[in-house]
């Protein structure tokens, strides 16, 4: 064991050594238009040892280089003209001229996967069969990340929030499906995984899947038609299609989506409750309906000659749609019609100061959104007589202003900003009863100030040996209005972070302590009565409290590829659903029911081989949760356990043959979950995809999957005090989907692809 630490002792010191020489880099752009150019190879003096790849900023590096004075670097592409350049300092900036001839081709392989200060920097370029896909679908298959049935995705087995170039979406789950669901793939230039919140985003924020688009798009348009079906057991599902359009024009990147589906909603459920040895509850309910979604997102980008860049986005989700509800309970038959509608408006400008502007550098932004979800649903007896109805009426809006911004001196690194939320919901509950009853009405509205400040430094000691010391301070002003009767709350939190980062040709740690919170959702705390079914009511919150976090990360990668994360975490506060009964009626209310410690360890395995025709990954989630401490009266239901634990597995395996052919399986499975308040039956199901492109070009692309395969009904007893109530949602069952996309494209880029196939007097000699 002491020769183990003594090696890894040894490993870490052998790492933080400091080469000698400095390091030269640069951005190469378009002369013509002034943007980035990547893929450009990058050769010191004509060495072939020595050469670099520009990334999709242009940006090119080589570590340890003796001289800086007078080094000749030459610069190749297959559309510009090979030029050769005399650097006199550490960063430069070359513009290289386009070309209307056929050069030599230049291969270069690269890594699919690389770091960047503990994140991992996914090469989207370097996933084929991925790219044909639209972007919901392929972020599946990115290393770490999971998708659930919600449309939610997590990495690393933490909730992740989506960015597009640096800026949160602030859109709910359905909305981000719609949206990921109609965006090509071919957008995608890399994707950022960041594991680890060191403070620079919001102390609510467990992961970032930061997804960066291309910007150094040839001139001309691109257009993408893309048209879908699906069927199941019970009929037709899903079916719909979106439009996408590209255009480069000058220095102006424009891009839009617009979709449009007709979604079947289908549910079957099955709930039971026993009482002091009373039966109280034996239901049986189902929905069946559709729902018509339509959504538009747009973007215009500017690059400016300095390399900044100016992006403004909006996006707009608008569904309606109808369900018909039936349900029996203790032979007493009712059915009713739901008539649902939601809305979502977001618009954000954000402004990009380029990274070779050393001494300032980093985004300003704002964005703004707002929404409403509303539903009415009548009541009926099985002769059809209404004698109940419901109307439910959220509405909520939210203002982001975000500054993060980077200094850099030397080895030192300083990051910095500020961030500035303001919220507001409002929620209006109604229950009309035609039964000479009294109706009952409960309004419900609350607003969040939200700012934060946050400042770190990061020191690099070597090429292969970082540390970064930050704090996070957020103040929450929040205050929520009852029939009247106005309350006020607020708190600081002060989130400090220390991490450090070391690596090596086979080896890369994060090692560190961090901080969050978990505040609870609105809808948990809006005050009111809403009826779950004939015995269960869920009550609102107004006063519970968020959940704060302190961890400790230790995340390793070895070989490149292999992640091993290890994490043990502090949870106070934590938020637990609870089932109370007043003799007659189940009601269910979110709690701060104590405090709880955790040890995570997540395992992922991506993988590519056999001239990358195979490539996929396995991931493992494995918790052990313990609670403790408990508040506000909590009391464990009788024959609980305080400890558990929670496994999950996925997997993905894609193989392409060809250029044309692509075949894709995703599995999931995870045993049973047992917690103190529920426990919930093992399941697993897995997905097959087949992809062709039906045209030599591979601008018509026709794709066959079947979804849920061997998926269960999902089984669910939750308890309190010596009682158990039971929940059965029933599988749909397989979905089998059909879609074709069309890609036409029109402008510089189709004219390099038509160079490709036409002969010249070069070719003939």
């Amino acid at each position: 064991m002491i020769n183990k630490i003594f090696y890894f002792i040894f490993t870490l010191l052998f790492c933080a050594i400091h080469a000698n020489g400095q390091n030269l880099d640069g951005y190469v752009y378009d002369k013509t238009d002034s943007t980035a150019i990547e893929n450009v190879l990058v050769r010191i003096d004509n060495n072939n040892q020595l050469f670099a790849l520009t990334d999709a900023n242009g940006y090119f590096k080589f570590e340890k280089v003796q001289k800086l004075n007078n080094v000749h670097l030459s610069f190749s592409h297959m559309s510009y003209k090979t030029q050769v350049s005399t650097i006199n300092n550490s960063t430069a900036k070359i513009y290289l001229e386009p070309t209307s001839h056929n050069i030599n081709e230049v291969v270069v392989k690269s890594d699919w996967i690389y770091r960047r200060d503990g994140n991992v920097i996914v090469d989207f370029s370097q996933m084929p069969m991925e790219q044909n896909m639209q972007l919901s679908d392929a972020l599946k298959h990115v290393p770490g990340v999971v998708k659930n049935s919600k449309g939610s995705f997590s990495l690393n087995g933490k909730s992740a929030d989506i960015y597009i170039n640096n800026i949160k979406q602030n859109i709910t789950a359905n909305s981000l499906e719609a949206f990921l669901s109609s965006l090509p793939s071919t957008m995608v230039s890399n994707i950022e995984l960041i594991s680890v919140n060191s403070g620079k985003y919001s102390a609510s924020t467990d992961a970032i899947i930061n997804i960066n688009t291309k910007t150094n798009i040839a001139l001309g348009t691109s257009i993408q038609p893309y048209l879908f079906t699906s069927v199941f057991p019970h009929g037709w599902y899903d079916m719909g299609g979106n439009l996408f359009y590209m255009e480069k024009k000058g220095k102006w990147l424009y891009n839009s989506t617009l979709s449009y589906s007709n979604e079947r909603y289908y549910q079957a459920q099955s709930d039971s409750l026993r009482y002091n040895s009373k039966l109280f509850l034996d239901d049986y309910n189902r929905e069946d309906g559709r729902m018509n979604v339509i959504t538009f997102r747009g973007s215009a980008l500017r690059e400016f000659a300095n390399g900044s860049q100016l992006s403004l986005n909006s996006y707009i989700y608008y569904d309606r749609g109808n369900t018909d509800k039936c349900w029996s309970n203790l032979g007493f038959e009712n059915n009713g019609d739901k008539r649902a509608h939601s809305d979502l408006y977001n618009a954000s400008l954000s402004y990009i100061l380029p990274k070779q502007n050393q001494l300032l550098n980093g985004n300003i932004s704002y964005s703004f959104s707002y929404g409403n979800d509303n539903s009415y649903t009548n009541y009926k007896t099985i002769d059809h007589v209404t004698y109940k109805q419901a109307d439910l009426r959220l509405r909520g809006y939210m203002n982001t202003v975000n500054v993060d911004l980077n200094t850099k001196i030397n080895s030192f690194l300083l990051s910095y900003g500020t961030q500035l939320d303001y919220n507001r919901v409002t929620n209006k509950t109604e229950y009309i009863f035609n039964k000479n009853l009294d109706n009952t009405n409960d309004d419900f509205s609350a607003h969040e100030m939200l700012s934060a400040l946050y400042s770190q430094i990061k020191y690099k000691f070597s090429d292969n040996v970082s540390s970064r010391l930050g704090a996070r301070i957020e103040h929450t002003d929040y205050s929520y209005n009852i029939e009247g009767n106005r309350q006020n709350k607020n708190y600081t939190n002060i989130f400090p972070s220390f991490l450090t980062y070391f690596d090596c040709n086979n080896y890369y740690s994060t090692i560190g302590i961090i901080s969050n919170i978990n505040r609870p959702k609105y809808e948990w705390m809006v005050s009111g009565e809403k009826q779950y079914n004939d015995a269960v009511s869920v009550f609102g919150n107004k006063d519970l409290k968020p959940t704060k976090l302190y961890g400790f990360v230790f995340y390793n990668t070895f070989f490149k590829y292999l992640n091993i994360n290890l994490s043990y975490t502090l949870i106070h506060d934590y938020i637990g659903s609870l089932l109370k009964s007043n003799g007659q009626h189940l009601n269910s209310t979110y709690q701060n029911i104590g405090d709880k410690n955790r040890f995570n360890t997540y395992l992922v395995l991506p993988f590519q081989f056999y001239k990358k025709q195979f490539s996929g990954q396995l991931q493992v989630n494995l918790s052990y949760d313990k609670l403790h401490n408990f508040k506000n009266d909590f009391t464990l239901p009788i024959n609980r356990q305080t400890a558990y634990w929670n496994v999950s597995t996925n997997a993905n395996i894609t193989y392409t043959p060809t250029q044309r052919l692509g075949v894709s399986i995703d599995g999931r499975y995870s045993p049973h979950y047992d917690t103190p308040l529920q426990h919930t039956d093992s399941n697993g199901s897995f997905d097959i995809e087949l992809q062709y492109n039906m045209l030599k070009a591979k601008d018509l692309l026709l794709t066959l999957s079947a979804s849920d395969l061997m998926l269960k009904d999902v089984k669910t007893t939750s308890y309190f005090g010596d009682s158990k109530y039971y929940t059965q949602k029933a599988s749909l069952g397989p979905v089998f989907l059909v879609s074709l996309k069309l890609k036409l494209n029109k402008g510089q880029r189709v004219v390099e692809e038509y160079k490709d196939y036409t002969p010249d007097s070069s070719r003939l000699k």
